[in-house]
């Protein structure tokens, strides 16, 4: 990848742009789809560029070069949402949420409880969260099991890649942005059974399987 090309409109609606973890599953509830900018930031080509990028626009030069370059990132795919992590992340989080929303982006914040075990404070989050997306807590609760299957099946992918076991996968079309309903594909509605082997799930299978026995 070399450069960052500005989203369609279409694209910039339903897309919100993360900066670390976040509660996917109330954005996927919120029929929206995320986009992790560290990814897009650090693959672009074009880092240190971003970086002075930020820089002509008021970063201070000794501020997180990180940051800097989430900032660039975002103006260049032309978010106009981003969900940001206030508590519990990089306290440099704060300069660029407020970079970000003097530049027009939407900001919509979770925070994560400073004691792990305050599971009140938690669940006041996710609600906080789900809400500020237009989404309710069960609703975001409905996406977890899909999305834990394809966390399964990316642990299992990632074990075989470090192990030297080349993958060959297909990518399945999925338009999150068709529906809030975790049982429907792309606009299609699918039983709970058909969507456990969608399509995409049936072909990562059959690569993991078969390069698992050449192994």
């Amino acid at each position: 990848m070399n450069g960052i090309e500005r989203m369609t409109p279409e694209e910039i609606e339903r897309t919100i742009g993360i900066t670390t973890t976040v509660p996917v599953e109330a954005i996927f509830a919120a029929g929206l789809r995320p986009l992790d900018l560290n990814n897009v930031f650090i693959t672009s080509g074009i880092a240190p560029e971003l970086v002075e990028e930020a820089e002509r626009s008021g970063f201070p030069r000794n501020s997180c070069s990180w940051n800097k370059g989430l900032f660039s990132t975002a103006r260049r795919l032309g978010l106009k949402r981003i969900a940001a992590v206030v508590q519990g992340d990089c306290a440099n989080t704060h300069a660029l949420v407020e970079m970000l929303r003097a530049d027009s982006v939407e900001i919509v914040p979770f925070a994560f409880p400073y004691s792990p075990a305050d599971s009140a404070l938690l669940e006041l989050a996710l609600d906080r969260f789900a809400a500020a997306l237009g989404a309710t807590r069960q609703e975001a609760e409905d996406w977890k099991p899909p999305l834990d299957r394809a966390r399964s099946l990316a642990h299992r992918m990632d074990e075989l890649n470090w192990r030297g076991i080349s993958l060959k996968t297909t990518r399945a079309p999925c338009d999150s942005s068709s529906s809030k309903n975790p049982s429907q594909i792309g606009g299609t509605p699918m039983s709970p059974r058909r969507m456990e082997r969608s399509s995409g799930d049936r072909a990562a299978h059959s690569a993991i399987r078969s390069d698992a026995r050449a192994a």
